[in-house]
């Protein structure tokens, strides 16, 4: 019995390492490699770098998949109740519908996410803005929490706690 491959409307991307669009926000520096538009809505992945103590809050995704690949420093990934350590080469998959947050251990990491399926953009793109090289911006005074949490919804995506960073924040919080 063979399998039906499904066929895309996409054109390829290719993008050599140098290649991406930069972008800030909430103190990240995104490098996003396919928008989701690119992609017929298959995917996105982006090469994300982040501070330590500026990571999101605890959310569950309702439509996609979000997979972490560290390349840099150091993350605890939390989903469903468990933690992982990851430094370079560590992979997390975080399901949709089941809340998930990452805090960062050593002063920056770096990780390439692959979101799926995706919408077209971020749901963060207006409120970000271009990044004028691969630096990280300057850590940001404050964050509009509220205007940040509705552009989410639109999205799928639900603030269900505060970041793992957080003092006293634990993974049975995500249980």
């Amino acid at each position: 019995m063979s399998a039906t491959i499904p066929t895309t409307t996409a054109a390829p991307v290719l993008r050599a390492p140098e290649e991406g669009e930069l972008r800030w926000f909430g103190g990240h520096l995104f490098d996003w490699k396919l928008f989701g538009d690119q992609s017929a809505g298959a995917l996105s992945a982006v090469e994300t770098t982040i501070p330590a103590g500026l990571e999101p809050p605890v959310h569950v995704h309702e439509r996609d998949d979000e997979l972490f690949y560290v390349l840099e420093g150091e993350l605890t990934v939390i989903c469903g109740g468990r933690e992982l350590r990851a430094g370079p080469g560590g992979v997390a998959f975080l399901p949709r519908g089941v809340p998930h947050g990452f805090r960062v251990e050593t002063e920056t990491a770096r990780a390439f996410v692959v979101i799926t399926p995706s919408t077209p953009r971020p749901a963060f793109e207006g409120l970000d803005e271009p990044a004028p090289a691969r630096v990280l911006p300057e850590r940001p005074a404050a964050l509009d929490h509220a205007l940040v949490e509705a552009a989410l919804r639109e999205w799928g995506v639900r603030v269900v706690g505060p970041p793992p960073s957080a003092p006293g924040w634990g993974a049975h919080l995500t249980a």
